[in-house]
């Protein structure tokens, strides 16, 4: 398949054509019956002057063919004939004349005024949106037109384009168009030129058209065509030979993301950016059918907005309506029933906010004693002296060296935390622990000791198989004091053995009595905390005792189904707005002994205290009721929270647990009484409804006649006439053979 290809010119020629720029005061031939005037434009095949008739004083354009090549004659006469095709046709540059045997070759065409397409985005940038839409839908219907006559133009751009005097677009230059049954390649413009246009054996196709279609439209909304940029001209430009250049060039459009500078052009709507989209497609088949297709969807676009001003009236119309029968519901309503009923609010406010302080204070008062016991235990002489007999055991200290190696093996670490545990010299400190558990009659989860690395070294579990003796637990907040917990250290499940971090930096024991983050029991779901006071020797932490309770123990409120306490953490970190205590646990835990997952991992679950402002507090949802198990929770509740705050010990300063107490009340139980009122209402407000409807009603009827008249009339067709601008016939001379 032979391809036309631009003409080559040799170094004669070149200087011919270089001196012939310099002098674009004459043109290379007068043509009888014109008074050519001045010079317009020149290409790679010749110039185009502006001549007037003599007869008539038409105004016209005349292209000259200045190169003599054997292809000259083919070129014009390709040209020629799809200008014949066209004759007549508004939205196409009118030829008028040829002069085959002339030296150089020419055609006269008539003289459209504004210049190019391209001459206006230079002078002036990118066009309004409004305004490149109705130049785009002239270049569509005029090609619309042309496809209608077997023509493929295959070099759609804005210098192709003219705009006469009324700014009406006119199709120009049609030197690389084929007819459709044509299987001749045709290459076009970079970046207006569709990706599978780019090679020298395709086979025009109107998906061609539709892809520049598309840049062109980009480009008059952003000033530049689509995946035109420095880098990519720079790309095709490092290409040696032809077939290389537009090799790269079909590589970088279909690498690129789809171009989005058109979303970004303020009165761009969504079925713009879509009718774009879709011409840019790289895929031919996810393109526009046709170039009617292209027309049918720019028609729908305009039709819904033609339809917006009536859709807004049929959607505002009734919504003023119904927001007057609202005023006038709530006027009525609010006169009998609001006073009443925030009257009744507020008070079962304060009456909440009383429990939720009496349950806070009483929660304080159990960890305060909780801080004492920790505190006594790590104060006693038998604890220190038998703590530190244990940890100058020359054999248990080089346990404890050995595995406070990072890069110790599991199995050997295992081997190794199994002797500590068995070891007879930790008995005396492990007896300790328990007996100090066994006295607390339930009231202690754990008792436990830990090294000042971290290391659990004694603990009420005793010798069981999970006993965490041995174990790293430095990463705890028990331990180093901080609001939570570090990143959980590797852990090997066949042996239950915490491995310290491996890095080998320890964190420093508590300096004073905490009150740790809540953690997980493994065993039921639920949550505790450990509360920890350091072991000193000489102001040196030697090791930190402590104590863990169920959370779930601490609120005491003799509550109802209506009406009860929840117990919430409100410290910074991963569980912040974690429920921890909530009446629906103890249902759960006496039928399954184990809470479900959810309860700890679903953040829908849990507390929003960022939205948690007075209006929430008489009318909140508790995030329980999100769960299926938590349905009979559904609906409004009157709220009042109160922070857990301590002064243990000699502290003078209170200071604040991050713990919160909720106590929840029904608001339907409480402000019951003041919905009977709205019964009475009743009857006004299906009154006023019944208007509204009736109204809203009649507005949509005339909306949908008014949408069916204008869709009968207007939009039936393809909107694209081909109307002749001249009142002579065009001159159509037979092309030289």
């Amino acid at each position: 398949m032979k391809l036309e290809r631009t003409e080559l010119q040799s170094g004669g020629d070149l200087k011919a054509s270089e001196e012939l720029s310099l002098r674009r005061t004459r043109p290379p031939k007068e043509i009888p019956g014109y008074s050519i005037e001045r010079f317009l434009g020149a290409g790679a095949y010749g110039e185009v002057w502006f001549a007037v008739a003599s007869n008539t004083g038409r105004q016209v354009a005349i292209k000259f063919y200045n190169h003599r090549a054997s292809l000259e004659d083919s070129l014009i006469a390709q040209e020629v004939e799809k200008l014949v095709f066209l004759s007549a046709d508004r939205y196409v540059v009118q030829l008028l004349d040829v002069g085959w045997d002339s030296d150089p070759p020419y055609y006269i065409m008539e003289y459209v005024e504004s210049g190019s397409l391209e001459d206006m985005l230079k002078r002036n940038g990118p066009l309004p949106v409004d305004r490149a839409v109705e130049v785009f839908q002239d270049v569509v219907v005029g090609l619309l037109h042309a496809h209608a006559k077997g023509i493929l133009h295959c070099d759609l751009k804005p210098a192709n384009i003219l705009l006469d005097q009324d700014g009406k677009a006119r199709l120009a230059d049609f030197g690389q168009s084929r007819l459709s049954h044509e299987q001749k390649p045709a290459l076009g413009t970079l970046f207006y030129m569709a990706p599978e246009q780019a090679e020298l054996s395709a086979v025009p196709d109107v998906s061609w058209d539709v892809y520049a279609l598309g840049s062109i439209l980009f480009t008059m909304l952003t000033g530049d065509p689509p995946f035109r940029s420095a880098d990519a001209i720079g790309e095709i430009d490092s290409a040696a030979g032809l077939t290389a250049r537009l090799d790269r060039y079909r590589q970088i459009i279909q690498r690129a993301e789809m171009p989005v500078a058109h979303r970004d052009v303020p009165g761009v709507d969504r079925e713009l950016i879509d009718i774009i989209d879709r011409q840019l497609e790289v895929n031919p088949r996810r393109r526009f059918a046709n170039v009617q297709a292209v027309l049918d969807a720019l028609q729908v676009r305009q039709r819904n907005r033609e339809r917006r001003p009536l859709v807004w009236l049929g959607m505002i119309a009734p919504a003023v309506l119904l927001a007057i029968m609202s005023a006038f519901g709530f006027w009525g309503y609010s006169a009998a029933v609001k006073d009443s009923a925030k009257a009744l609010a507020s008070k079962s406010w304060i009456s909440n906010q009383f429990a939720a302080e009496l349950a806070a204070t009483n929660v304080a008062h159990d960890i305060e004693s909780l801080f004492d016991d920790a505190e006594q235990f790590a104060d006693r002489p038998d604890v220190l002296a038998t703590l530190q007999s244990t940890l100058e055991d020359p054999e248990l200290k080089s346990l404890l060296t050995k595995l406070r190696d990072p890069n110790l093996p599991m199995a050997e670490r295992a081997e190794l935390v199994h002797q500590f545990q068995e070891h007879p010299a930790r008995e005396p400190l492990q007896d300790l622990i328990i007996n100090r558990w066994a006295a607390g009659n339930g009231r202690y989860a754990s008792w436990f000791l830990l090294d000042k690395y971290g290391f659990h070294i004694a603990s009420s579990a005793g010798k069981a198989v999970d006993s965490p003796v041995g174990g790293y637990y430095g990463y705890r907040s028990y331990f180093h004091g901080g609001e939570e917990d570090f990143d959980h250290p590797a852990i090997d499940p066949r042996y239950h053995a915490s491995v310290p971090p491996p890095s080998g930096i320890y964190p420093t024991a508590t300096e004073g009595t905490h009150l740790s983050a809540v953690f997980l029991s493994t065993a039921s779901n639920t949550w505790k905390c450990a509360i920890s006071a350091p072991i000193r020797v000489d102001g040196e932490t030697i090791a930190v005792a402590s104590l863990t309770i169920n959370v779930g123990k601490f609120p005491r409120f003799e509550g109802s189904p209506e009406q009860f306490a929840v117990l919430i953490d409100e410290r910074p970190g991963p569980q912040n707005g974690m429920i921890l205590q909530h009446p629906l646990f103890d249902e759960l835990l006496h039928d399954e002994n184990r809470l479900p997952d959810q309860f700890c991992e679903d953040s829908k679950l849990r507390v929003d205290f960022a939205t948690f402002d007075d209006r929430d507090e008489y009318d909140y949802i508790d995030p329980l009721s999100h769960d299926p198990s938590g349905a009979k929770l559904a609906g409004p509740w009157i709220a009042a929270k109160q922070s857990v705050t301590i002064t243990p010990g000699d502290e003078i300063e209170p200071r604040s647990t991050g713990l919160v107490v909720l106590v929840q009340e029904k608001q339907a139980s409480a402000v019951g009484p003041i919905h009977s009122l709205g019964k009475k209402l009743a009857t006004a407000g299906v009154a006023a409804m019944a208007v509204i409807v009736a109204v809203a009603g009649a507005m949509w009827g005339f909306v949908l006649r008014s949408n069916s008249r204008r869709s009968r009339g207007t939009f039936g067709g393809s909107g694209a006439s081909a109307t002749p601008i001249h009142d002579q016939a065009t001159v159509v001379l037979p092309k030289k053979r």
